[in-house]
């Protein structure tokens, strides 16, 4: 019946305060599937974003791009991605929102720029997935491709695109930087991954590479590169500090 912290290294000319007290707890979804969070971010408001996946058809929408799971019916029921910005006391959605196509989307990760905007990525099945200012317009073929999306600090839609080749390709880490640039990383098996000229790698000779690419704030490509060696590398997670440099 006792509770322990073990606490790292710490000034011991300040105070030390241990306080687990809960702020706010909700649930928060729909009533008649599953609703599974994937990643949540903060931004210096103290909003909460969260970016997952639901098969809910009443899951809660507000301020919404995409209202509805599309494509659903009796025949074909899936799952699609959703974003979520709660105010940071835990009353209010800000704003909420499917995006997905007519087949499976899994939102991946989500990270929050200076701005406010949410950058999201993940993976998509979907060939009718919504794109926006696309830096990469259709689905390059394969069972799933990555995608990336910016939602500004209102919920709106400001890019989205497709990233991949004509094989599997999955979206699992997403950074900003301080000038609002998104970094992702994940996973591919495309030989024809988008790449760019003097990047570290421009060539997938064993078919399951990680890749890093960089997007500014407007979608448009800055470097995309795969990363890699002579078997199976995966890109699950990446950061950028405040020089532009990702890891």
């Amino acid at each position: 019946d006792e509770v322990a912290f073990r606490v790292d290294p710490w000034d011991h000319t300040r105070p030390l305060v241990i306080d687990p007290t809960i702020v706010y707890s909700t649930f928060f979804g729909g009533a008649n599937g599953f609703d599974l969070s994937e990643a949540i971010a903060l931004d210096s408001s103290g909003d909460i974003y969260i970016a997952g996946y639901t098969d809910d058809l009443n899951f809660p929408t507000v301020n919404a791009f995409q209202n509805s799971i599309k494509g659903y019916s009796s025949t074909n029921s899936h799952i699609t991605a959703f974003v979520t910005k709660i105010n940071p006391a835990g009353t209010a959605l800000i704003y909420s929102t499917y995006i997905g196509g007519s087949s499976q989307d899994i939102a991946q990760a989500i990270a929050v720029d200076s701005t406010g905007a949410a950058w999201v990525t993940g993976q998509t099945s979907s060939s009718d997935f919504p794109v926006l200012n696309a830096a990469q317009p259709t689905f390059g073929g394969g069972s799933e491709a990555a995608f990336v999306a910016r939602f500004n600090s209102a919920g709106v839609l400001q890019f989205s695109t497709y990233l991949g080749g004509s094989s599997d390709d999955n979206g699992y880490g997403i950074a900003v930087d301080s000038s609002n640039n998104g970094y992702v990383s994940g996973q591919t098996n495309s030989s024809n991954f988008p790449t760019t000229a003097g990047v570290v790698n421009t060539s997938n000779s064993n078919g399951g590479a990680a890749f890093a690419t960089k997007y500014s704030p407007v979608g448009a490509v800055l470097y995309s590169t795969f990363l890699g060696g002579n078997s199976f590398s995966y890109g699950q997670g990446i950061a950028a500090d405040s020089a532009g440099d990702a890891y």
